[in-house]
């Protein structure tokens, strides 16, 4: 009964799922595997134990024991370094060579990393001639007896012709070529007392690093100073006598005291009185000494565009134009920096001589105003806002088009400054003004600030692509924009202002390494505004430049012995010493 029951009964539901048991894989024994195998080994398939310099297998049959795999990797390591030489190689060629190399546009960055930091070396450590890029040499030697070598001549002559166009202007390059090369005859276009003042110049300001040429400079301003004494004034031709002096007037404001600079500016302007037929020249020694250049520097720059209808001289009108410079030949079309590059750029000749004419003839009108202002208590405003609405028109016309093309040509910058330093000039009487206006309802002050500004961003930007910023009017430019930046921070300048002004007072500061005159200029500033509650690196920058104008110094009350046999002694007497003794006054 009970089996039938049991085994009647029916399953009502359905069963559950069992979970399915993971099926392990048989267990093997982990064979412990090598990097490498020999080749008896490998040619056998049995284990190998990768020992060195010998396996266990290779042991126990006392059989060589060889390894390849390490070579094979080797050779791969080697394919790859080489390729990374050959690479390299490719890019020091490009950086070697002057053109563009289309073939490995992988590596233009390279090449441009490689090309920035060879230009850089190069502008640390700027030779005063350069073998390679260097003109034809020249023949400089015959007209002077201060050095018999015509390439380091040469390069001095190039240097002048490249990083000063303000002076190089008054001069034509073709006519002074022409006479330097051929003879030292009366009717030449060249004189010694002009090819001394360029070198004296040249090697003065734009020689990059001081080296045994630095003092070459005093040598050959000495010894133009001597040809001007010993020639008279009817030896050679006015126009060269008085391109001379101009050049030599430049390097005396640097680099001499005031009276010295003072007598050379009188007798320029008493030669170019002689050219005009008589015209009366201008002041001489309160320009001089006072840091104002800005006539001397109508005066002496642009002469020519004056002087081409009036010049008297035996070769004729047509030559007297030539010879002052006024003509662009095909050279002047392409300016290049030597010697840090030889590629070279458009100038824009043309279009700088439209602007120069334009800015002359506009700065006579503006001059006399601006001397007028401040001469009287109430500067004439209307007439000062018609020139200076004509001055913006002009850089609009003539600089704006051309400025992202020529804004590191020498020739450019210098124009363009010296059309900040009018503006600052004219805007100067009526920056304490605060109810007039000048341009789209803005009082003279914040035009002011403007212009300084940029003054002083040109020349740090000038600074920065060249290493080299010693040109006689670049710092006058710079003084100028100091001087108005100073100004302004009474009346509590933004933060741009007081940017520009940290970097105006550094590049006086730097200069004043080189030029004895940014010395006096940060001298005469730190003197001038020490009332101003000016910040502190403003402070330190124009008291380090001062300091080097204190360098040489003054022995007063010395009592002084005579040469004679008896040794008399002199009267008490004021000694100042420079390189040697400068001066010796008595009391």
């Amino acid at each position: 009964m009970n089996n039938s029951l049991s085994t009647g009964m029916r399953r009502l539901m359905p069963a559950g799922v069992r979970p399915v048991q993971p099926v392990q894989p048989a267990f093997r024994r982990k064979r412990q595997t090598v990097s490498l195998a020999c080749e008896r080994c490998r040619k056998r398939k049995a284990k190998c134990s990768g020992l060195m310099p010998s396996c266990q297998s290779c042991i126990v049959a006392n059989a060589e024991c060889v390894y390849q795999a390490p070579e094979a990797g080797k050779r791969l390591r080697y394919r790859d370094l080489e390729s990374a030489y050959n690479d390299m190689c490719r890019a020091a060629a490009v950086r070697g060579s002057d053109s563009e190399e289309p073939h490995f546009p992988a590596n233009e960055p390279v090449r441009r990393w490689l090309e920035a930091l060879r230009m850089k070396k190069e502008r640390r450590h700027m030779s005063v001639i350069s073998t390679v890029d260097s003109p034809q040499v020249l023949p400089v030697s015959m007209w002077t007896a201060v050095s018999n070598d015509d390439c380091m001549l040469t390069g001095l002559l190039t240097l002048f012709w490249t990083w000063s166009p303000a002076l190089s202007s008054i001069v034509s390059r073709d006519l002074f070529l022409d006479g330097l090369c051929n003879d030292t005859t009366a009717g030449s276009a060249c004189s010694g007392l002009l090819v001394n003042a360029m070198l004296a110049l040249s090697s003065a300001c734009f020689v990059a690093a001081p080296d045994d040429r630095w003092h070459l400079h005093t040598k050959f301003a000495k010894e133009a100073r001597r040809l001007m004494e010993a020639e008279g004034p009817f030896r050679e031709p006015l126009i060269l006598r008085m391109q001379g002096v101009a050049i030599l007037c430049v390097y005396e404001c640097i680099f001499s005291h005031d009276d010295t600079s003072a007598s050379l500016l009188r007798i320029f302007y008493e030669l170019r009185s002689a050219i005009r037929h008589g015209q009366p020249f201008g002041p001489t020694t309160d320009l001089a000494t006072a840091f104002d250049f800005l006539q001397i520097q109508l005066g002496l720059v642009y002469p020519s565009f004056s002087l081409t209808r009036s010049a008297t001289s035996t070769s004729g009108p047509s030559d007297d134009r030539r010879q002052l410079g006024t003509e662009t030949t095909s050279n002047d079309r392409l300016w290049s920096p030597y010697p840090i590059s030889d590629q070279p750029r458009l100038s824009f000749c043309s279009e700088l001589s439209r602007a120069q004419r334009e800015l002359v003839r506009l700065a006579g009108e503006i001059l006399p105003a601006i001397e007028a202002n401040h001469n009287c208590l109430l500067p004439d405003y209307k007439v000062s806002k018609t020139l200076y609405v004509r001055l913006l028109a002009w850089h609009e016309t003539h600089v704006l088009e051309y400025q992202g093309q020529t804004s590191f040509v020498p020739a450019w910058v210098f124009l363009n400054l010296t059309y900040h330093v009018i503006a600052l000039k004219l805007l100067d009487p009526f920056n304490w003004i605060s109810l007039v206006d000048f341009d789209g309802q803005k009082p003279a002050r914040p035009l002011s600030q403007s212009h300084g500004e940029s003054v002083v961003s040109t020349l740090w930007r000038y600074r920065t692509a060249y290493d080299m910023w010693h040109d006689f009017w670049l710092l006058h430019a710079c003084y100028a924009a100091v001087s108005s930046l100073l100004l302004g921070h009474s009346l509590a300048g933004g933060s741009s202002h007081k940017e520009a002004l940290t970097q105006g007072c550094q590049l006086l500061c730097d200069t004043s390494a080189r030029l004895p005159l940014a010395s006096r200029m940060c001298h005469e500033l730190q003197r001038t505004w020490r009332h101003l509650s000016l910040p502190g690196v403003v402070r330190r920058y124009l008291g380090r430049g001062a300091a080097r104008s204190l360098a040489g110094s003054v022995i007063k009350g010395t009592a002084m012995v005579g040469g004679d046999d008896g040794g008399s002694l002199l009267g008490p007497c004021i000694i100042t010493f420079g390189e040697t003794i400068r001066r010796i006054e008595e009391r």
